[in-house]
């Protein structure tokens, strides 16, 4: 699906624009996952745009605890992502 949306596989962008680019390129059907690692020390952190939910456990932050962990966004909904794995 990256390649769908024009980002070879192993890319080293800033996560938001990934998802970014990502929601606007290519339209993800219900069950479409995501996955994201954090390779370096700087955060994986996930939020919705306007109009977009991204839900996640209780007591956690919707952001990667340290390097190499790896979380997981999974369209559930139209505009409705539950995002789970590694979170802070």
């Amino acid at each position: 699906m990256l390649a769908k949306a024009g980002i070879p596989p192993g890319a080293k962008l800033v996560p938001a624009d990934v998802l970014k680019t990502i929601a606007n390129a290519f339209a993800f059907p219900i069950g479409s996952t995501i996955d994201l690692e954090q390779t370096g020390s700087g955060v994986v952190s996930v939020a919705g745009e306007a109009g977009v939910t991204v839900n996640k456990p209780a007591g956690r932050t919707a952001a990667t605890p340290g390097q190499y962990a790896v979380v997981r966004l999974r369209k559930v909904e139209l505009n409705t992502w539950t995002l789970f794995g590694e979170l802070a």
